[in-house]
């Protein structure tokens, strides 16, 4: 950008003289200081004609739109390889297992990779035995959702002598920071909704579902809500009860209600074996993608799962 002597079409001009931008569409030498211009707004896209002097010209900023190659060559390198670590997931499955701190299981790629991040919409009542690492199937999880663009605002919701540790794991394996709030944070702010400031959230569910604060919950769109809070084991009919409060969005718990708060959502609990649980493929242990399956014969739908 320069001040010059002389003004062609095509250059932008701006400076006190004008409220806009403008663009040079016509010009002609009037004298020898001075020049009738055409110029047409950038935003209001009006035309007028003036008359522009050499002391007019001194004022403003010319502009010359005209392509060059005497640009910054680091600067041009720099913002290519941002593009491409932008669409790197298109060519690296594994984005978010590059990144991170973590060396997962054969179970847990296969939970992530082949159920969680190829459908559309992400619904899931994850249910895996003690320490089968469902921790880190959320964190890849929202990492790589991350990276791919789907998702901004996520939400945690676990006990409350949990909350630490999902912040820890979080940080330490996938560099994700997430703020833990509590009771005493939201009430020191008056007037505002913390859940709006803040857009990777993590809080227990003994706040979450209390009345006065579900109302500012609700106002948040959030893009991933992970329910860790039902980590209670899940035996015998209780598999089936769960899955459908998730699949048919009709909260019958506090821990279910905030499956509406998002369109992904992901349901972290403890499956038990023993008496009473339901005839299922081997090791009904594992996970639970919410995919449909023939009918069952008393008309309820039923939660494939594989080993």
């Amino acid at each position: 950008m320069s001040a010059e002597t002389t003004i062609r079409e095509g250059q932008i001009l701006t400076g006190p003289l004008f409220s806009e931008p403008m663009r040079v569409e016509t010009v002609r030498a009037d004298s020898t200081d001075a020049w009738v211009a055409g110029l047409v707004g950038l935003r209001s896209e009006q035309f007028r004609r003036v008359t522009l002097r050499t002391t007019d010209l001194a004022a403003l900023t010319i502009t010359d739109t005209t392509l060059s190659y005497r640009g910054d060559g680091r600067l041009m390198r720099l913002a290519l390889q941002a593009y491409s670590l932008g669409i790197a997931y298109e060519f690296d499955p594994y984005l978010a297992l590059s990144i991170s701190r973590v060396d997962p299981l054969p179970h847990q790629l296969e939970a992530v990779y082949e159920y969680l991040l190829k459908l559309p919409r992400v619904r899931f009542l994850l249910a895996d035995d003690a320490g089968a690492g469902k921790t880190i199937m959320a964190g890849l999880l929202i990492r790589e959702l991350k990276l791919r663009g789907l998702a901004d605002r996520v939400l945690v919701v676990c006990p409350a002598n949990l909350t630490f540790q999902w912040q820890r794991e979080l940080k330490e394996k996938f560099d994700e920071k997430f703020l833990v709030l509590k009771g005493g944070d939201i009430r020191d702010q008056f007037g505002v909704n913390q859940w709006l400031e803040q857009k990777q959230v993590i809080t227990s569910l003994d706040l979450a579902k209390r009345t006065e604060i579900l109302p500012g919950l609700r106002q948040v769109p959030w893009d991933l809500v992970v329910n860790a809070a039902c980590g209670r084991p899940f035996r015998g009919r209780e598999f089936w009860l769960a899955w459908r409060r998730v699949a048919r969005e009709r909260p019958a718990t506090p821990s279910m209600r905030l499956e509406s708060y998002g369109p992904k959502l992901i349901f972290i609990g403890t499956a038990q074996h023993g008496a009473g649980t339901p005839p299922l493929p081997a090791n009904p242990a594992r996970r639970l993608p919410l995919r449909s399956s023939p009918r069952h014969p008393a008309g309820r739908r039923r939660t494939a799962c594989r080993r």
